[in-house]
């Protein structure tokens, strides 16, 4: 800051001295005067000086009271106050310091002298700007690390808990959680094969629209304050990116660069993970459906054989009455001989509904893995 665009201001009931002061500086500062400590004040809230050359003995508010104000108030406490003053005792000198002075000149004074004062002044106030200046960007720095640090934890957090993700929805809304922490509010695609889900705005609206018309276009779109972030699998759609803030701006688009790499990788994996799942589920119904063929088959089998038996039975059960009555037996023989014949066709049929029986735990057995099938699609 050069001297030429440094401003004193004048604060003096007299106007004679006034005057005076205006002659020394107006050559190489801006200058402000004004005859009471009130326009002091109201002259600060507008535009604050580097310095000012404040009067004691003044009505109303005297110096002392405006520079208790002026270094009470945050706007206008590190303005350097120059006390210049006809009174010279060791008390007066001492209450301006009390009050929170800079400096304190008594009159007269030379003009070298209270140039001397005013440069020295200046100076010191231009190395605490500095210093307060440095300050701030170190606090800045810092706390944009320590912002960096915690928003790298919630990407790390994310892409660990990612590969607990088993379907495109979970993805998006474990991501969508992830991008709120960072104060965004989004909505999303993603597409996994034949699955494609939308979270965070409804199927028909607008959002949904510029999803699904952008999907696997370029990698960023900025329009205003939205950003569309595509990749192959998943679309991201931020509607409230900080424009105002040019570093958080960049500092958020670095991380969706990370957020939305980690989301394409799980949705790879889990459109693979589908697609073998796909297959596994294929390949069980047609296990099933050749098996209720075979079933078929063995039931049909079982039953021909069953029938081919009694037909058997039957038929010998005929030939053996014949034989039995040409042979002349007792009534007693011919009845032992009929009741054992009975006996042999009742355990054919028992045997038919045993088979029965072995053709329905098949069934029921299809039943339960068709079942199974269903719940794990």
């Amino acid at each position: 800051m050069s001297e030429q665009q440094q401003h004193i201001m004048i604060v003096d009931d007299n106007a004679d001295n006034r005057e005076l002061l205006e002659d020394i500086f107006e050559d190489d500062y801006r200058i402000t005067s004004v005859s009471k400590g009130q326009a002091c004040l109201d002259a600060c809230s507008v535009a604050a000086p580097d310095i000012i050359l404040l009067d004691v003995n003044m009505p109303v508010m005297d110096g002392y009271q405006v520079c208790k104000l002026l270094k009470g108030n945050v706007d206008t406490a590190l303005i350097p106050v120059v006390f210049v003053s006809a009174l010279v005792s060791i008390e007066e000198r001492l209450h301006g310091f009390e009050v929170g002075a800079e400096d304190y000149v008594t009159k007269p004074f030379g003009d070298e002298n209270i140039i001397e004062i005013v440069i020295k002044n200046l100076e010191r106030r231009q190395k605490t700007l500095d210093f307060e200046r440095q300050s701030k960007e170190a606090m800045s720095t810092a706390f944009h690390a320590m912002t960096n640090s915690a928003d790298l934890g919630q990407i790390v957090q994310f892409l660990k808990q990612s590969f607990t993700y088993k379907s495109p929805r979970s993805l998006a809304t474990g991501l969508m959680d992830t991008t709120a922490k960072f104060g965004l509010r989004c909505c999303m695609l993603v597409r996994c094969g034949f699955v494609s889900e939308l979270v965070g705005c409804e199927k028909n609206s607008l959002e949904a629209r510029v999803l699904e018309r952008s999907y696997k276009g370029e990698r960023f779109i900025d329009f205003g304050a939205r950003t569309l972030v595509n990749d192959k699998h998943v679309c991201l759609l931020v509607k409230n990116m900080p424009l105002d803030k040019p570093d958080d701006y960049g500092r958020i688009k670095d991380h969706l660069v990370s957020l939305i790499a980690g989301a394409e990788a799980r949705a790879q994996s889990i459109e693979v993970e589908q697609m073998l799942e796909h297959e596994r589920q294929g390949g069980l119904q047609s296990v099933i459906l050749d098996s209720r063929e075979e079933l078929k088959e063995i039931r049909v089998l079982m039953e021909s054989q069953t029938n081919e038996a009694q037909r058997i039975i039957y038929g010998l059960s005929g030939s053996l009455e014949k034989i039995t009555f040409s042979l002349g037996l007792s009534e007693d023989q011919e009845r032992e001989i009929t009741e054992e014949l009975g006996r042999g066709v009742d355990e054919i049929s028992e045997l038919a509904t045993y088979g029965a029986r072995i053709a329905q735990t098949f069934d029921n057995f299809v039943t339960k893995l068709d079942e199974l099938v269903k719940r794990d699609i």
